[in-house]
């Protein structure tokens, strides 16, 4: 996790004034600490506000996010809040090869992933995951606008009424459409970030998260809610309102992808047969990967190779352990010849299968 914060901002004192409120651990496991190494969190300005008056700190480190409060004065700030609070942090990933070692859809459109520490809607709370599931997907994309939103009516209304609620069930905008109208154009200037759901006539018809412009490109965004109402695992209050220090967890999955060798000779006359690709990997306790047989196939008119596929996929790796080499008879006496493989990298342009574009390759070219 990356820390672009001012010192001022973010220096956490965990000895005598304050404690800790919650751990947010923010993981993918393509990276061989398991550290989301090339993501930001960033703390929205009405959250670094309500920080501020309620004596709340939070540091960013190689981990993820710390919250911590005041001991005395800041236990008791949370505990007399009177409704529900939300803190807001943006994720920000600036490493153009992200998507290719994540397993996620590789269409973004117009939508942010969302995490909060709401139960409702969660498949998965054994870790206290901030995503829908045990590990993020695409399911965990939401919707994204400014704070003027246009929506289109599937047919016109006649005297529509309109609302649009934040995530505490509050109106923040409102309108009664006179005669027949095919869209309405919301305008949530003035708001703060957050879930907005709208409602034509009483029924909820969309639910969007509103990004300010100010705020940039971001991958997705952290709603923390404190909630004294809150009942769930995911609460900070126990049965008394007693604070308890939490620890949420947002997993990232690496991406599996199949490799694909092009081996071309240099030479005029082939001097290379019956090729094979040996697993040289020992003593590790893993199952070797087989490849699919190999067969020739034409790069250009004046250019073949022979092409030797994974049967299974690969996951991706910061460091790959995988260690293949490419074993051929050579010349006319057929002397073996043994050389390494390089291994597939994310930080590589991928290719889809024409058939199937949710399975992904790497195509890696071996010269003889």
């Amino acid at each position: 996790m990356k820390n672009n914060i001012s010192p001022h901002l973010i220096q956490l004192d965990l000895s005598s004034r304050h404690t800790e409120l919650c751990d947010l651990h923010f993981l993918h496991e393509y990276f061989k600490d398991s550290m989301f190494n090339s993501a930001e969190l960033i703390p929205d300005a009405e959250t670094i506000f309500d920080m501020r008056r309620l004596h709340l700190l939070y540091r960013i480190d190689r981990k993820g996010l710390i919250l911590g409060y005041r001991i005395g004065e800041g236990s008791s700030n949370l505990q007399r809040l009177t409704k529900p609070m939300r803190l807001t942090f943006w994720i920000k990933v600036n490493d153009p090869y992200f998507l290719n070692y994540s397993e996620l859809p590789f269409e973004f459109s117009n939508n942010l992933y969302y995490f909060s520490n709401r139960e409702e809607g969660k498949q998965d709370t054994s870790n206290r995951t901030l995503s829908q599931n045990a590990i993020v997907t695409g399911e965990d994309r939401v919707p994204m606008g400014g704070p003027i939103v246009r929506y289109d009516y599937a047919q016109p209304l006649v005297n529509a009424e309109i609302e649009a609620r934040d995530d505490f069930g509050q109106v923040a905008f409102e309108l009664k459409q006179q005669g027949e109208n095919g869209f309405v154009n919301v305008n949530l200037n003035g708001e703060y970030p957050g879930m907005f759901h709208l409602y034509i006539n009483q029924k909820l018809v969309f639910s969007y998260y509103m990004v300010p412009t100010s705020v940039g490109k971001v991958l997705g965004v952290v709603d923390i809610f404190i909630d004294k109402n809150d009942k769930s695992i995911y609460s900070f209050f126990d049965g008394m309102g007693d604070l308890i220090r939490q620890r949420y967890e947002v997993r990232f999955k690496n991406r599996s992808i199949k490799w694909k060798y092009l081996v071309v000779e240099s030479t005029p006359v082939s001097v290379h047969t019956d090729p094979q690709v040996i697993d040289a990997r020992r003593g590790r306790n893993l199952d070797t990967m087989p490849f699919d047989a190999p067969k020739e196939v034409e790069l250009s008119a004046n250019m073949k190779a022979i092409e030797i596929t994974t049967k299974g996929f690969i996951p991706l790796k910061e460091v790959q352990e995988e260690r293949f080499k490419l074993r051929t008879k050579k010349g006319k006496a057929k002397v073996d010849s043994v050389i390494d493989l390089p291994c597939a990298t994310a930080r590589s342009n991928f290719k889809t299968n024409s058939e199937n574009n949710s399975e992904v390759f790497s195509e890696l070219l071996v010269y003889l």
